[in-house]
């Protein structure tokens, strides 16, 4: 995981994980936070300043730290402090079920039509796809596997590579409030683009509810 960027990974924060008082303010928004992760593996936290969603400052910070995942990255053998940026995107009407309790993060950077695999292009394919995988402890995507598919193998199956590679996730906690393994499941939805040239950079991925 790269270290604090001009484009912090956004953290999908949906209606299982609001407080009651901001449910009933109908907050919803982002709260940019900043993780600082000592050379202990200490974790600080510090929220932007905004009075609109003050309500929703304090648990930003604890729905990260209660999913701990983050170690001190180590150089010359030795590990040194590290500091990440997020954007906790709070949203009431989001139901991120399909996760198992984990959180998604980064998610609409998984899959993009840069993706698109050249092969479909050619073909005009288009379709939909359900993907099945276990999540780690630590928030990784393990065995996936295709476990519904509308369209060929040529788009399908270059789609769990980048779930394993990419997906990442805050873990699902268990009864004990420890992070724990959990199962998940991805649908896309591919359509075709007719831009060409540059304007093809502009394509939207197959839609995953990002």
């Amino acid at each position: 995981m790269a270290a604090a960027d001009p484009e912090p990974l956004i953290i999908d924060a949906g209606s299982a994980l609001y407080p009651a008082e901001a449910l009933e303010q109908k907050l919803h928004g982002d709260v940019p936070i900043t993780l600082k992760i000592s050379e202990t593996g200490e974790l600080r936290c510090s929220v932007a300043p905004n009075e609109a969603l003050a309500v929703l400052r304090r648990p930003s910070c604890a729905l990260v730290a209660a999913r701990n995942i983050f170690e001190p990255p180590v150089k010359d053998g030795k590990p040194i402090a590290q500091e990440y940026s997020f954007i906790i995107r709070w949203n009431p009407a989001r139901d991120d079920g399909q996760f198992g309790g984990a959180i998604p993060m980064g998610r609409a950077h998984w899959i993009t039509f840069a993706d698109y695999p050249a092969i479909a292009g050619h073909h005009m394919m288009t379709g939909k796809i359900e993907l099945s995988f276990d999540i780690t402890a630590f928030g990784r995507a393990q065995n996936c596997r295709i476990t519904r598919t509308g369209t060929t193998n040529a788009l399908a199956g270059g789609m769990c590579p980048l779930i394993l590679k990419r997906a990442m996730f805050l873990p699902a906690l268990g009864a004990d409030g420890r992070p724990q393994a959990t199962k998940g499941t991805l649908k896309l939805d591919w359509k075709w683009c007719e831009a060409t040239g540059e304007a093809r950079r502009h394509c939207p991925g197959p839609d995953a509810g990002a």
